[in-house]
């Protein structure tokens, strides 16, 4: 996880050193690259939805099973219809799918792993924003919202103003995914410590995302008046950071957490619920 993080990042700092010398490629080739992505991403989230139903876990040929071959002609599909349609939602779709996808195949060894992700990730997406940022000023208001239309965002339209369809925010899918990964690690360790359902950490991650996004939206809208936003990572990242390390180091946890060593060493109150199995 940490390497392709890494990636990441380095792609980011490709992409805002070349937003400076051409935008015009620039958008169009973060869109086909998204678009690209997301073939995968979308043949993933099909194939366990369709594998919940036992008959589509049916052999059609060889070693190929029924969800897996409806998954691949929709993830065709899919990526050759986005080559023809240029639409917001279609293009939130393919995000979502990505983003879904993401948190179900990547995982944090760590919370070490975590923290240090989130640190590189912020650096990676202010890259982004700067660029994006830099674009959208050079641009008229009636051609960035349509120009930057990529997979790679999450695009939310400016309902106000008369400018529905016209200007848009912006929300770069790291910034789910990386949040979204860290609360699969805070579950695992909810569950290794004998809670099935909602333990402590997942409810405090959660609540903690809620309330920044919210505290995000707060601060944008009184920005908005201005020629720029915060990074959203900027808030949550780092609030969902504080929030689980007071939390941690207050039951006595973090040492666990922060190795990761936990789930080799299953708690008494996990081992006796499994024996009771």
């Amino acid at each position: 996880m940490l390497i392709v993080l890494l990636i990441v990042a380095a792609i980011s700092a490709l992409v805002y050193f070349t937003a400076i010398r051409d935008l015009e490629n620039l958008a169009g080739a973060m869109r086909y690259c998204g678009v690209v992505i997301s073939s995968f991403f979308i043949f993933v989230c099909f194939n366990e939805l369709f594998y919940e139903f036992r008959l589509f876990r049916l052999i059609l040929f060889w070693k190929i099973r029924r969800c897996e071959a409806m998954s691949i002609l929709i993830a065709i599909a899919s990526v050759t219809a986005a080559f023809f349609v240029d639409n917001w939602i279609y293009s939130n779709f393919m995000a979502i799918c990505i983003c879904i996808a993401s948190i179900k195949i990547f995982q944090f060894a760590s919370l070490k792993v975590a923290y240090i992700s989130n640190l590189i990730l912020a650096i990676a997406v202010v890259l982004v924003y700067a660029a994006v940022h830099y674009f959208s000023s050079r641009k008229s208001i009636d051609d960035y919202a349509r120009e930057l239309s990529s997979p790679l965002f999450l695009m939310f339209p400016d309902i106000g103003n008369n400018n529905l369809f016209r200007k848009c925010s912006w929300l770069f899918i790291v910034d789910i995914i990386v949040p979204g990964v860290m609360i699969s690690y805070l579950r695992l360790y909810d569950v290794n410590r004998g809670s099935f359902y909602l333990g402590v950490y997942t409810l405090v991650g959660n609540v903690t995302i809620i309330v920044a996004t919210v505290l995000w939206m707060t601060i944008s809208y009184f920005m908005s008046e201005l020629s720029f936003s915060i990074p959203f990572s900027l808030i949550n990242y780092f609030a969902l950071m504080l929030v689980i390390f007071i939390v941690s180091w207050s039951r006595n946890e973090w040492k666990d957490l922060w190795s990761g060593m936990f789930s080799d060493q299953p708690s008494e109150i996990h081992s006796s619920k499994l024996e009771e199995k």
